[in-house]
């Protein structure tokens, strides 16, 4: 179905998408006069201006962020308007730009029988959102790699039970695309100077403030995350989320190094790529799990090789990330975030979050580690 054929056209849902939705419907026609209209207008203005002919063009391209009501019946006033988009002149094309559907159900269901109604999703699982990242860069003639995509998704991280929300994505796409202006290239090292102008992107940060030990650093960043979100708990999930992601490689790696200490750094390598990702798919009991599959249909490991080497290699004479641990520091970290989760996602307070954060800052930097897990269960009981 063309964009001629189609003469009203009802958007909904993500706002990038609803614009490059308009902006191909335009350039799909020759010759228009275009009117926008907002709710500063009446109905019947409106139903004027569509039912005149113009004298000068072929085509006239209405976009209307507002639905005004005729009278004071909702019902009456979906009624004219289906009689409105019923009779509508062929010259004309009507779009109506993210007006609810659910306010306005019977006339979006009218509008579906004639015309074209399409919602954009808001929110994408992170492979999806991933994937996105890179045919958008191969589509403007750059490149980029799988590892750097995935720094873009991390700058904005992932909203629970709901996944990428995909309008900041772009933002945040369109911001590193900008800085890299010609080059052919996007680069991690241009990815974090765009992600340094973002106040609430402190993960990387956080990494190091916690390999230092230091812990007025820690509880500071992530106070400064959880305050610029709207839902804390929903905040200190995702840090939470990323440090388990974190410290399980640290402490696979730690395993793998103990079994046999012979192994070289490749070989290391090599071994934690058979540990692939697994994607979900559904919540609750309609939940099920695949293999992660990249363009080529092959699995997608669990940790890249530059991950898993930067772990491993020191800078400047300093001892490796994964040095600054022993295993059993990181066999608590694990299970601490672990039940940290599950007593967060059962916990009905704020509170609760950030002392159990502020419960794990403290014992990567050495305050304590003694009782930690029985700490962190006596929130279960208090």
């Amino acid at each position: 179905m063309t964009n001629t054929q189609v003469k009203i056209c009802w958007l909904t849902g993500c706002y990038f998408r609803r614009t490059e939705s308009i902006k191909k419907i335009c350039d799909g026609i020759k010759g228009y006069e275009l009117y926008v209209y907002d709710n500063d207008v009446s109905a019947e203005y409106i139903e004027q201006q569509i039912m005149n002919h113009s004298l000068f063009v072929d085509k006239r391209i209405f976009i209307l962020n507002s639905l005004p009501q005729y009278g004071n019946s909702s019902q009456v006033s979906n009624k004219k308007w289906s009689e409105i988009f019923k009779n509508t002149p062929n010259d004309c094309v009507i779009i109506l730009n993210n007006i609810d559907p659910v306010k306005h159900e019977k006339l979006y269901k009218y509008v579906s029988s004639i015309g074209k109604v399409i919602n954009y999703n808001q929110f994408l699982v992170k492979a999806d959102a991933i994937n996105w990242i890179i045919s958008g860069t191969e589509s403007i003639g750059k490149t980029i790699l799988n590892d750097d995509a995935e720094l873009i998704v991390d700058m904005i991280g992932e909203e629970y039970k709901k996944g990428v929300d995909l309008e900041k994505l772009y933002i945040s796409f369109y911001k590193v695309r900008n800085y890299v202006g010609t080059h052919k290239k996007i680069t991690r090292e241009d990815i974090v100077k765009v992600a340094d102008k973002y106040n609430n992107f402190i993960i990387w940060d956080l990494f190091n403030a916690i390999d230092d030990k230091n812990c007025i650093k820690c509880i500071s960043l992530a106070k400064d995350y959880y305050n610029d979100n709207k839902n804390v708990k929903e905040s200190i999930q995702y840090i939470f989320n990323m440090l388990l992601w974190r410290f399980r490689l640290f402490l696979t790696l730690k395993e793998i190094k103990s079994y046999n200490s012979r192994l070289s750094e490749n070989d290391i390598i090599e071994k934690m790529n058979t540990l692939y990702k697994i994607k979900r798919k559904g919540f609750g009991f309609y939940t099920s799990y695949t293999l992660d599959l990249d363009k080529e249909e092959k699995p997608k490991p669990m940790y890249t090789s530059f991950v898993v080497s930067s772990a491993m290699k020191s800078f400047y004479g300093n001892p490796s990330s994964l040095d600054k641990y022993d295993r059993k520091i990181l066999f608590l970290a694990v299970k601490s975030i672990e039940e940290s989760l599950l007593k967060i996602r059962n916990s009905n307070t704020e509170i609760d979050s950030i002392l159990m954060l502020n419960l794990f800052f403290m014992l990567m930097c050495g305050i304590f580690q003694d009782n930690i897990l029985s700490k962190i269960r006596r929130f279960e009981n208090d």
